[in-house]
């Protein structure tokens, strides 16, 4: 009596990224349903997407330039303006037609003539207000004598006051106060108004965040991944480069480079500009990821340590994989 055995073959399915090994889901839908379920992540991504938004739409989002320093964006002491002020048009009518040019002097005060809101608005010019021959109105833009009088209410009657009504040589007919900027976030001591920097800033903070990061994680990851998997010599060169590098204090080293080198020398970097980014953040950023893809690099040698030892990677070796 002979038996005969059958032995069993199978051969190598090729896995298919879309199918998890349990033949259900996607791996790429179990993680977003696993990201869904994290409130503080998803919290974190929405963040992230609104001021990337605010940052590609910063020139139509922001109400003004912000960089321009306004005229009427500061109290008469310089002061900054408060949330919610309002840059103030004065307009000024003469009772008759001047014959020959005038010049009020910006030392006279005006005020309202009544308290309004419980309180006396007092308004001045920064420089002297011009009258040509012929022009009984001129428009100017005016500060107020204290910030909080920037959120004064619009079309207030005003009438000159103090002791330079005697160089008036000219009957003023009438003055008003009419709103003529929105400065919903206030400005700063040099009158640019805040929301406008802040939308503006959402741009350059992405830009260091995003470029920044991106480069020191590809320099320490492609470091980190031949230094852990190729070890010996080459492991101990890119490690003993890499504690030379964390040796240098980060700040002092990106300083010290910005200081040598002149992106504006360079090409690549007016080229840049020509494209519409900021060569000096764009040159900051470089400066920042030469010095901070160290703990990258650690990080990542050191899973590949872990990596590298384990069977699927025998099993690829003994099969003449290439490295």
């Amino acid at each position: 009596m002979s038996s005969s055995l059958g032995m069993a073959t199978a051969e190598l399915q090729p896995i298919d990224p879309q199918q998890s090994p349990q033949g259900g889901e996607s791996l790429w839908k179990e993680a977003w349903k696993r990201l869904l379920k994290d409130k503080i992540a998803v919290f974190g991504g929405v963040v992230i997407l609104l001021l990337i938004f605010i940052s590609v739409f910063a020139g139509v989002l922001s109400p003004h330039d912000p960089d321009k320093q306004y005229a009427n964006g500061t109290s008469s002491f310089g002061l900054p303006l408060p949330i919610g002020a309002q840059g103030k048009t004065m307009t000024m009518t003469l009772a008759e037609t001047p014959t020959r040019d005038y010049s009020v002097p910006s030392t006279v005060v005006f005020s309202s003539d009544a308290d309004l809101d419980n309180a006396k608005y007092v308004f001045t010019a920064r420089q002297n207000v011009a009258f040509k021959k012929g022009e009984n109105t001129v428009r100017f833009p005016v500060n107020p004598r204290q910030p909080e009088m920037a959120t004064a209410p619009d079309n207030i009657a005003l009438s000159p006051a103090g002791k330079d009504l005697s160089n008036l040589s000219i009957p003023i007919a009438s003055v008003k106060i009419e709103n003529s900027e929105s400065f919903p976030m206030g400005t700063d001591s040099s009158g640019r108004d805040v929301l406008s920097r802040l939308i503006y800033g959402a741009r350059v903070s992405l830009q260091v965040g995003i470029l920044a990061v991106g480069l020191a994680i590809t320099i320490g990851s492609v470091l980190g991944l031949i230094s852990g998997y190729f070890g010996g010599w080459v492991d101990t060169a890119i490690m003993r480069f890499t504690d030379i590098m964390m040796a240098f204090p980060d700040l002092l080293l990106v300083m010290a480079i910005v200081a040598i080198i002149n992106p504006a020398e360079i090409g690549f970097f007016n080229t840049l500009r020509s494209w519409g980014f900021t060569p000096e953040v764009i040159f900051i950023c470089m400066a920042i990821s030469v010095v901070s893809w160290t703990q990258y690099a650690r990080l990542v040698r050191s899973q590949v340590l872990t990596v590298r030892e384990m069977e699927f990677v025998e099993a690829s070796r003994s099969l003449g994989a290439s490295d």
